[in-house]
């Protein structure tokens, strides 16, 4: 199975991909009065969520020719879900320099600098949750 971004049709890491997936859950898109999105941190996917997603996604992939195992099953999910989590890094950091750039640059009514700051801070939250693990 392959993910492709129809939006801007490419193909991507995995990580980056999923993680993106999931950052998007976070943001409503068709608020009619400016910055014209919301953004709504509470519907990123909880843990339960993220792992049943990543389990279908797993057991699907891995059928058939490709068939791993149960243990290795296991342990492909949490490679995956640790993939979402350094990538999601990723996602707000490209989301905030490509806001600063259309805000510079693009004729759309749409609040690309207020876009980039709620996407840096969101980056700078997760980076602060991603060090606490390794502080353990």
């Amino acid at each position: 199975m392959v993910l492709i971004d129809f939006e801007f049709c490419s193909y991507n890491y995995r990580g980056f991909d999923l993680a993106n997936h999931f950052c998007e859950w976070m943001y409503d898109y068709q608020y009619n009065k400016f910055p014209h999105y919301k953004f709504n941190p509470q519907d990123y996917p909880n843990e339960n969520q993220l792992r049943h997603f990543v389990n279908e996604y797993v057991k699907h992939y891995y059928q058939g020719e490709n068939y791993i195992g149960p243990d290795e099953e296991k342990e492909m999910v949490e490679k995956i879900l640790n993939e979402i989590r350094y990538f999601t890094l990723a996602s707000h950091m490209i989301w905030t320099l490509w806001s600063i750039n259309n805000a510079v640059n693009s004729q759309i009514s749409f609040g690309y600098w207020e876009y980039g700051k709620c996407r840096l801070e969101s980056y700078l939250a997760h980076k602060k949750k991603m060090l606490s693990l390794f502080r353990k």
